[in-house]
């Protein structure tokens, strides 16, 4: 059927139906993660685990009859993918024309200073019109509190703070990583930095990381030897 028989008119879902998506694509990203990173080196099952979910909301949108709605079009293609994107050029209009927020986004610093804001979602739902979501740090600690022009600075700045994930979990497994992290990524994808470090459990996790012991191949497939350390200890008290 060619394009002018079918009209591809893809509405942004409403807000209750994004959250439901959200929470059904994180349950099922970390089994996916899991096989990914079993069968695959991290550096192919990172692209993978992008490239896999855009080449199936594509293909459901081009040959599945039954995806009339154009669901998994709209989960995987427009939620994950296309409103990140989204989100920064809406930023950087928004706030070319108008007040920058100065992080009075983050609640601290509202009670402190003020803000000139509510919730910014809605604010740029009200001048866009397709739907209220939330944005990147890229877009809410970048474009909207300091500017287009520092905005650089403010994602630099939100580099190296995640950049401790790397640190702390450097004697981890890549599977490991990958698995603990995958909701986190999407977390940082789609709301500010600090929201996704105190309400989405990111510090929690970097903390979790620097907390797990190292893991010894050699002592996860031969268990009898690590317990031969006990057993001398054990054989020299008796």
């Amino acid at each position: 059927m060619g394009t002018g028989g079918r009209r591809a008119v893809v509405r942004p879902l409403p807000l209750s139906g994004r959250q439901q998506q959200d929470r059904a694509s994180a349950a099922d990203l970390i089994p996916f993660l899991f096989c990914l990173y079993s069968y695959f080196s991290p550096r192919l099952a990172t692209v993978l685990a992008l490239l896999i979910p855009i080449i199936i909301g594509l293909a459901a949108f081009a040959i599945l009859v039954a995806d009339k709605n154009y669901f998994l079009f709209s989960a995987i293609n427009l939620r994950f993918i296309a409103v990140p994107s989204l989100a920064l050029d809406h930023y950087a209009d928004f706030f070319a024309h108008r007040e920058l927020t100065h992080f009075c986004q983050i609640s601290v610093v509202r009670h402190l200073i003020g803000c000139s804001y509510g919730e910014l979602g809605p604010e740029l739902a009200a001048v866009y019109r397709d739907g209220n979501f939330n944005a990147s740090f890229l877009a809410t600690e970048g474009i909207a509190s300091a500017g287009v022009v520092f905005a650089p600075v403010a994602a630099f700045v939100c580099g190296l703070i995640l950049s401790i994930g790397s640190t702390v979990s450097h004697h981890l497994p890549p599977r490991f990583i990958a698995v603990s992290s995958g909701i986190a990524v999407q977390t940082v994808m789609n709301v500010p930095l600090t929201t996704g470090l105190l309400s989405n459990g990111i510090a929690l996790l970097f903390l979790l990381w620097w907390l797990t012991p190292e893991w010894r191949p050699a002592l996860a497939y031969e268990p009898e030897r690590a317990a031969q350390p006990v057993n001398a200890v054990v054989a020299a008290a008796s």
